[in-house]
C-alpha cells in the first residue's frame, strides 16, 4: 500500500510538469483542508489565446497580464470546474454572447484593466451561464469620455441577472444612470467605482442599487468637482 501511494504522488507531479511544458502554464495545488483548489498560473506569459491544453479539473485559471484580445465562444468550454477567472491587465475588447458557456461554477471573474467598453461589450445574453458570480472586477475599462455633459447609461440588461454578487467593481462616468435591472442584485455589499469621470450627481443617481451595499469607493476621480442636483 506505501508504493502505490508514493507512486501515485510521483505521477502525479510528472504530469503537472508535463502540462506546464506544453502549455507554457504553472499547474499549483493549494490545500485547505481536505478541500483541494487545482490553480492554472498562466500570467505574465505573452499568450495571446487562451491555452486548450489545460487540465480539465483546473479550479482557478489565472491569465492576467498577456495579450489576450478577446474570448471566443470555445476559448473556456473544456474547463467547466473553474471557480475563479483572471484575465486583468490584458487587450480584452470582445466579448460573445457564449464567451463563458458552461462555466456554471464560476463565482469570481476579474476583467479589469482592459479595453471593454460598457457602451456596446455587455449583451443580455453575456452573464446567464454564470448566474452564481459573487465577485465581478471590470474596473479601469473605460476610456476617457469626449463629452463630459452626456449621461450615460449603464447596461443593467446584462448586470440584471447578476443576484448573487456581493462585489461589483465598474468604472464611473460623469452623468451616470443606473436602470432598474440594477435593482435584482440585493445582496451588494462593495460598490467599487474606478476611472472616476464623474461631473455630476443627483438624489436618484444610486437609487436602484439595494440598502445592502455597505462599502462604497470611488477612487482615481479624475476632476476636482461635482455638481449636484438635489430635488426636493
Amino acid at each position: 500500500m506505501v508504493r502505490i501511494i508514493i507512486y501515485s504522488v510521483i505521477y502525479i507531479v510528472i504530469q503537472c510538469d508535463e502540462i506546464s511544458r506544453s502549455s507554457d502554464c504553472d499547474i499549483k495545488y493549494v490545500f485547505n483542508g481536505n478541500l483541494g483548489v487545482k490553480i492554472a498560473d498562466c500570467k505574465n506569459r505573452g499568450l495571446q489565446f487562451i491555452p486548450q491544453d489545460l487540465p480539465w479539473d483546473i479550479n482557478v485559471l489565472d491569465m492576467s497580464s498577456n495579450q489576450l484580445k478577446s474570448i471566443e465562444n470555445s476559448s473556456l468550454i473544456s474547463y467547466t470546474h473553474l471557480h475563479e477567472l483572471n484575465v486583468r491587465k490584458n487587450q480584452l475588447k470582445h466579448l460573445s454572447d457564449k464567451s463563458f458557456q458552461v462555466l456554471h461554477n464560476l463565482a469570481v471573474l476579474d476583467m479589469s484593466h482592459n479595453l471593454l467598453d460598457l457602451s456596446y461589450t455587455y449583451s443580455a445574453e453575456l452573464f446567464f451561464p454564470i448566474q452564481h458570480l459573487t465577485k465581478l472586477d471590470i474596473r479601469s475599462n473605460m476610456p476617457q469620455p469626449e463629452n463630459y455633459d452626456k449621461e450615460f447609461d449603464y447596461p443593467d440588461h446584462a448586470f440584471g441577472v447578476l443576484r448573487e454578487l456581493t462585489f461589483l467593481g465598474i468604472d464611473m462616468m460623469p452623468v451616470p444612470i443606473f436602470g432598474s435591472g440594477f435593482s435584482p442584485m440585493k445582496k451588494v455589499r462593495k460598490l467599487y467605482f474606478q476611472s472616476c469621470y464623474l461631473v455630476r450627481l443627483s438624489n436618484e443617481t444610486f437609487q436602484k442599487f439595494s440598502s445592502s451595499v455597505k462599502e462604497f469607493y470611488l477612487r482615481n476621480c479624475r476632476l476636482n468637482f461635482v455638481k449636484q442636483k438635489m430635488t426636493l
